[in-house]
Formats: structure tokens, sequence, C-alpha cells
């Protein structure tokens, strides 16, 4: 039997090309919307990348600030220190000359010295005045820059308690 013959007028093939563009147009608009869901797919995937950067370096920043609050804490507590050992230091030495000086008005009070010792003493007395007023500028320029200092880092915590003492012990001494 022979095989059928299938005739192909125009306006079978008009039918065959509108099938094959219409099949062509939904395969390309199919495409351009998987396209278009996998852009926004990345672009979520870019977003999501830039928070987690975002929060890393949030975190990051977060532990190396505490660390660099702890490593000033450490520092601060040295400074606060060396603050009170050095005024420590100063009002001790402002002590020794006012004994110097009591021990140089006694000696006046007890005895009459001769005139060379008059004069020895009276030189002396009036070095240690000099030094004494030296001790006592040293002693209010310590306190004034101890309290600019601790108004400049507006301390917390420990350091805050620390430098409140050191500093009513300064107020004190002045």
């Amino acid at each position: 039997m022979p095989a059928p013959v299938i005739m192909l007028t125009p306006l079978v093939l008009q039918t065959i090309r509108a099938s094959v563009d219409y099949i062509t147009a939904r395969s390309e608009m199919e495409a351009r919307r998987q396209q278009f869901a996998l852009e926004l797919r990345a672009m979520e995937l870019d977003r999501e990348v830039e928070r987690f950067r975002i929060e890393s370096q949030r975190e990051v920043l977060m532990g190396l600030q505490t660390l660099a609050r702890h490593a000033f804490d450490r520092n601060m507590d040295g400074l606060l220190h060396v603050f009170d050992r050095t005024h420590e230091a100063l009002v001790e030495s402002r002590r020794a000359v006012d004994e110097q000086l009591n021990s140089i008005a006694e000696m006046r009070y007890r005895g009459s010295p001769n005139a060379m010792q008059m004069a020895e003493m009276g030189h002396r007395e009036r070095e240690l005045q000099r030094n004494r007023e030296q001790l006592d500028g040293m002693v209010r320029g310590i306190g004034d820059e101890f309290g600019r200092l601790i108004a400049h880092l507006r301390l917390q915590g420990p350091a805050s308690q620390m430098a409140a003492a050191i500093q009513g012990r300064i107020q004190n001494d002045r």
C-alpha cells in the first residue's frame, strides 16, 4: 500500500508557521521568565551576602571595641596609679619640708643660736619655703591635670570609682 501523501497547502503551511512561532515565543518568554527569576535570586543572594558581611564586620568591631575597652581599662588603671603615686610622693615631700621648717622654728624657739647659725638657718628656711611653694604648685598642678584628664576620658565602672577616690584625696591634700 502506498504511503499517504500529505498535501501542504498554503493554509497548512501558515498554520504550521504560526504554531512554530507560538511555541518559539512561548519558549523565549519562559526563558526570559527563568532568567529574570535567576537574576532576582542572584540579587537576593547578593543582599544576603552583604548583610552577612555587614553583620560580620559589626561583630568584629564589637569584639575589637571590647578588647580596646579592656586594654584601655588596664592602661587607665596604670595611669591612675601613676597619678596617685606621684601625688602621694609630692605630698610626702611637702610633709618632709614642713617637718624641716618646724624643726628650724623649734631650734629658734629653744635656744638663741649664734649669728652664723642664724644666717645658716635663715638661708635654709628661705630655701625650704621656696621648695614648699614649688611643691604646693605641683600638688595643685597634678590635681588640675588629673581633673582635666578625668573630665576628658569620661571613665566608667571600676576606673571611674578609682578616679573618684584619687580625686578626693587630691582635693583633701590641696
